[in-house]
């Protein structure tokens, strides 16, 4: 006998962005329940101690000295942070979910062009950064200028008069390639040049963001960065638990056994007591991997290391810190991005450091693209390197389709991708 349910939706898949959109549907009353095949929360955002770690890699061995510090560490797979004046952030507190995490700060942001550097916070230090050369520095001052032009006006409401594309912009200012590098990629955070063929508008408002979640601190010398200790699935569980406190229902480790879409319904078998329900619903938000018809875009090159002691040469001491390695001396298309963690977030023992690196895949042999990364990263005591697929599939009349992980360091497109499909919905506040 198959017990029948019915709900407004049913969403595969608990990582962030599902956990997200089926907390925002519970707030306005609408019946849901998310259904995962996996046995944790998170998806591509999960956080894993070792042993998991070593598992969800396959991995036919495990290393005696980390098993004994087992529930200590709490690995991410994917590496992102929060910018702190960030619209991620402004989410979390405008639906409570920062009641359930506890934030602390990121002190480290460097740059890597052919030693590290720290990233300018401040006019001074943009001043005296090796980054760019002597007769850049007052041009680039400029260009900041005209950026907080921009800001004012765009906080009374005014119209801003931009050139056709960024590249225009930095063209008006007459900055060099490594003070466009610093900006766009440092700064913006972009992670590839397509940005400079687009309006300018895009890029200040990104600089914008950087500079108001620099002067959020105390220190306006300290990064702009934050990060949740324990993790970043604690994010997806904050959403989840406050879901289920609106009447959502969550069901992990579920099997899912078939997706009608023209029915719009699933048909799942419960973990513990093997019950199979059929779920029916008005629409069905799905994770990539539940269906077959997507389309792969592009593959990114995920490495997690463990490392004893500090990888001062990267860090220079922070107890936590972003790099990003520069894609022009890489001669690469993409920059890569690493983010160590620590004790003090909550990600490993005492002693011991994570480094989570992330970067798009360009040739057949994704170890030795992030190899001088892991040359700089001092004692690896263990290390994993994958290539994750990203797909994207169109959505349908039955069926939003959720994007997944992206190589970003940090959380705005995911955000956007979060509000775009509440938009859909029309139940984005």
């Amino acid at each position: 006998m198959i017990a029948e349910h019915e709900y407004d939706f049913v969403i595969l898949g608990t990582g962030l962005v599902e956990c997200a959109v089926g907390c925002i549907l519970a707030r306005k009353n609408k019946r849901v329940i998310l259904l995962d095949r996996n046995p944790m929360y998170g998806s591509d955002f999960a956080t894993l101690r070792y042993t998991e770690l070593e598992t969800y890699f396959q991995s036919p061995s495990i290393a005696p000295e980390l098993e004994v510090y087992d529930t200590e560490f709490s690995i991410d797979l994917t590496p992102k942070l929060f910018l702190a004046d960030s619209k991620m952030l402004k989410m979390l507190v405008r639906y409570s979910i920062d009641e359930y995490l506890e934030f602390c700060r990121i002190p480290g942001s460097f740059l890597w062009r052919k030693k590290l550097h720290p990233v300018p916070t401040n006019e001074a230090q943009s001043m005296t950064t090796g980054l760019i050369g002597i007769w850049q520095k007052p041009k680039v001052m400029r260009f900041f200028w005209n950026v907080r032009d921009y800001a004012r006006e765009a906080a009374k409401g005014k119209a801003y008069k931009f050139k056709d594309t960024m590249r225009e912009e930095f063209k008006e200012y007459g900055l060099t390639e490594e003070s466009m590098e610093l900006i766009g990629h440092g700064i913006a955070l972009n992670l590839d040049d397509s940005y400079l063929d687009r309006h300018p508008k895009e890029t200040f408002d990104k600089i914008v963001t950087y500079v108001r979640s620099i002067i959020c601190y105390e220190n306006s010398m300290e990064s702009p960065y934050l990060y949740p200790r324990y993790g970043l699935s604690e994010i997806a569980q904050g959403f989840a638990r406050s879901c289920c406190t609106k009447g959502g229902e969550i069901m992990i480790n579920a099997e899912i056994l078939e997706v009608n879409e023209k029915n719009v319904e699933v048909l799942v078998r419960e973990p513990v007591n093997k019950n199979v329900l059929r779920i029916k619903a008005g629409k069905i938000i799905s994770g990539q991997s539940y269906f077959q018809r997507s389309t792969l875009l592009y593959e990114i090159i995920r490495g997690i290391c463990i490392i004893r002691g500090d990888p001062v040469c990267v860090t220079r001491g922070a107890s936590s810190a972003q790099i990003i390695f520069l894609k022009e001396e890489l001669k690469r298309r993409n920059d890569i991005f690493v983010v160590v963690l620590g004790s003090e977030e909550k990600s490993t023992p005492e002693g011991y450091k994570v480094a989570i690196i992330s970067t798009v895949k360009e040739t057949s042999d994704p170890e030795n693209e992030i190899k001088v990364v892991l040359e700089k990263l001092g004692d690896i005591v263990r290390y994993f390197v994958d290539v994750k697929p990203v797909y994207r599939a169109e959505d349908t009349e039955n069926v939003i389709f959720t994007k997944g992980v992206d190589e970003s360091p940090h959380f705005e497109d995911i955000y956007e991708e979060i509000e775009g499909i509440c938009k859909k919905l029309n139940v984005f506040d």
